[in-house]
Order: structure tokens, then sequence, then C-alpha cells
């Protein structure tokens, strides 16, 4: 198999860190899509030392972002256990840590227009794994979101002020 470069980012939620991936840059198959998370993370190896996890289940994941197609939701969430150890890519259950996260990926990456003088933004978010729409607050830098936005955010949501 021949190397092919897909860009990921890294984000931390609360407790969990995980790869984000844009949709539209991974293939369709999900099968595809498996193998290129169980490398990313290096789920074959207990430690994960060759990739991105760190052997826990808290940065053993990995979350999908995509342009949403439902009315008035910016973007869709797909999220994605890893296993540790084992070819495990499980999507059945969801992170909310990543999930306030993701709110910041989508500022940083930008699906979600920003008038200039907010200091925040609303961003709404298609859960694919549950089937729900949640809204999630995001504080507004002039540049790039990072560790301490992602904080606030998931101390609003984990308050539940941001999940309605």
């Amino acid at each position: 198999m021949s190397q092919y470069t897909i860009p990921c980012a890294v984000y931390r939620g609360g407790t969990s860190r995980g790869l984000f991936f844009h949709e539209r840059d991974l293939p369709s198959s999900f099968r595809e899509q498996s193998h290129i998370f169980l490398n990313g993370i290096d789920a074959y190896n207990p430690s994960q030392v060759d990739g991105l996890g760190s052997g826990t289940s808290h940065t053993s994941k990995v979350v999908v972002i995509g342009a949403s197609d439902i009315e008035g939701v910016d973007v869709n969430y797909t999220f994605y256990q890893i296993g540790i150890g084992k070819e495990i890519v499980d999507g059945k259950g969801t992170c909310g840590n990543l999930m306030a996260a993701a709110g910041a990926f989508a500022v940083d990456e930008g699906y979600v227009e920003i008038p200039e003088d907010k200091v925040e933004v609303k961003v709404t978010i298609y859960n694919t794994n549950i089937n729900r729409i949640l809204n999630i607050t995001v504080p507004i830098k002039k540049e790039k979101q990072g560790y301490q936005e992602i904080m606030q955010c998931l101390d609003l949501y984990e308050r539940g002020q941001n999940t309605r």
C-alpha cells in the first residue's frame, strides 16, 4: 500500500483528547476510514507509541466533522472510540468532552461565520451517533481557539448551559 496524507487536528476537551478529521478528506468506505483511524491512534499497540493515542480510553478517540445538510445546523459530528491493543472502531457511543471541542474545531476550520464584533458564537451540531442536535457556545478570539477556550466551552457544556 502506498503512503498518502490525510490532514487531521488534535483537540482536547475536558479529560479527552482526539483526532479530528474533516469528513471531506476521508474515503467514503467505513473500512478505509477505520484503517486510517486505527493507524492514526496506533490501536494495534497497547501503548499506542507509534500513533497519537496514549494507551487510555480518554485519548483513543476520533471525531469526524462535516458540513451539515440539516437546516439550521452548522456541522455533523461523528464520534468513534478506538481500541487499545485491539482493532476496534466503535461508533455506538458519544463523547461530550470532544463534542465541546467540536465547537472550537468548527470555528477554527471556518464552518461557522463569525461576525466582527462577537465575543462568542453559537455552533449548532448534529451528533450522528445519538441523532441529537446540540448548541455549543464558543468564545471567540481573533487568533485560533486554544486550550482555554475549549475548557470554557466544556465548563458551560457540563453545567448544561449549552446543550439545548
